[in-house]
């Protein structure tokens, strides 16, 4: 959920200031509403914010900074009343439809969170994968698959959420061969990142039955990267599937946390094979 840059630019250009010789204007309040939303005082925010609401109900700053506030209340109806009348201001304003599909994605209405996604016009990533998550819940998987492709082209940070949909997208289409293709892609581009490595080995020995590859990424991690417990006990796992059982046990061996559950776990299958 994205909150307005407008209200720095009211910081930063109105100085601060009302007496009581002058009359209270619409500024003062909204000045007054970001510094108890800086303060963390929301209740007190959403006070100023509705008085300046009572003086201009088209100022766009107080709009999304009510939006923005009953949101962080998960007063769900009313940060839509205000977003919607954002829209009714500004149709292509992306801070709207962004802020009212998340809304509508979380209280579980796909139809309406598709709905105002699809109208922005220059999409990120969120957007993407919001919406490729929302096609998918209606059961439109080819429409989920190429926004999620579309998320894929404009991702910077990892994001484990988005690789698992994806997943379950391809793999409900049938497509291992387009599964492989865009996880070697994101292993290319989250060559060091410990979760990455971890769930495209998971996801090569589990769904696509290549413990070979997996085994080799792992391996790769721990020497180029560092010793890790978790990259361990995957690797130990995907010994366990090829029935190299000496060889999951000496990598079980080399984990330094014992008290992991999975660590037991592993430990407790390998005594039934050894």
């Amino acid at each position: 959920m994205k909150r307005g840059k407008g209200i720095i630019y009211i910081l930063i250009t109105f100085t601060f200031g009302c007496t009581q010789n002058k009359p209270i204007t619409n500024d003062y309040l909204i000045i007054k509403g970001a510094n108890s939303h800086y303060e963390n005082k929301i209740s007190e925010a959403i006070k100023y914010y509705n008085d300046a609401y009572k003086l201009d109900k088209k100022n766009k700053i107080v709009l999304e900074e009510l939006g923005y506030l009953n949101y962080q209340l998960k007063k769900y109806n009313i940060a839509i009343k205000y977003y919607s009348e954002i829209l009714q201001i500004d149709s292509n304003n992306k801070l709207a439809l962004k802020n009212l599909g998340i809304i509508y994605y979380e209280i579980g209405d796909y139809s309406k969170s598709q709905y105002y996604l699809e109208k922005i016009i220059n999409k990120d990533f969120y957007n993407y994968k919001i919406l490729g998550i929302t096609y998918y819940k209606l059961g439109n998987k080819d429409k989920a698959s190429y926004n999620l492709q579309e998320a894929f082209l404009n991702m910077e940070d990892y994001d484990e959420e988005y690789f698992q949909i994806l997943t379950k997208v391809l793999l409900d289409k049938k497509n291992k061969e387009g599964l492989y293709y865009f996880l070697k892609k994101g292993y290319n581009k989250y060559l060091v990142n410990k979760e990455y490595n971890i769930f495209y080995s998971k996801i090569l020995y589990e769904n696509l039955e290549n413990y070979d590859e997996a085994e080799i990424i792992l391996k790769k991690y721990l020497l180029e990267q560092k010793i890790d417990d978790h990259i361990l006990i995957t690797l130990s796992r995907v010994y366990i599937g090829k029935k190299d059982y000496n060889k999951a046990k000496i990598v079980l061996n080399l984990i330094s946390d014992k008290s992991l559950r999975d660590y037991k776990i592993l430990k407790s299958e390998l005594e039934g094979f050894i």
